[in-house]
């Protein structure tokens, strides 16, 4: 089994008044998720189920992947944005069955996810895309160390 992760590309800074929930993606953001997109299609599949935090940034970034891979199933989830390391765990966990999955979300919580499954530090920069393998029948025997990383990715800019 395969946890793709993609961390959001670069966002606008926060202007004042404004929640950290809504800021879009930075010029440069943008041209990160469309050269992601462009080398995650070479690879990831159409039919891989992907779970993304609803934060406008996150979304924007899913949706500029989707212009390369049209995911067939893209859940967004509330629970996803700035989620812990501990909450995205009983995330994952609660998942059923063995299909790879893909997670696109914030820091810190998913560069702590996967530096926690490979047991080594991985800081995902923004765009950054790493896959953690596992050997195991279910989300749920996954565990500290129990994964290794298979791929790592970054913009090409």
């Amino acid at each position: 089994m395969q946890l793709h992760i993609l961390r959001h590309a670069k966002a606008e800074p926060i202007a004042p008044g404004q929640d950290d929930f809504d800021r879009d993606l930075a010029s440069k953001g943008l041209l990160q998720a469309e050269n992601m997109g462009n080398q995650l299609s070479q690879f990831l599949p159409a039919d891989l189920p992907v779970f993304c935090s609803t934060a406008n940034r996150t979304m924007q970034t899913a949706e500029l992947i989707q212009r390369e891979i049209p995911f067939e199933y893209v859940f967004c989830r509330n629970e996803l944005y700035l989620a812990t390391r501990e909450q995205l765990l009983e995330f994952i966990w609660s998942i059923e069955g063995n299909s790879d999955i893909l997670i696109i979300g914030h820091n810190d919580g998913i560069s702590s996810l996967a530096s926690y499954f490979a047991n080594e530090f991985i800081s995902l920069s923004t765009a950054e895309f790493v896959t953690i393998d596992f050997e195991v029948e279910t989300w749920k025997e996954t565990s500290e160390g129990n994964g290794s990383v298979l791929r790592m990715c970054q913009p090409n800019l």
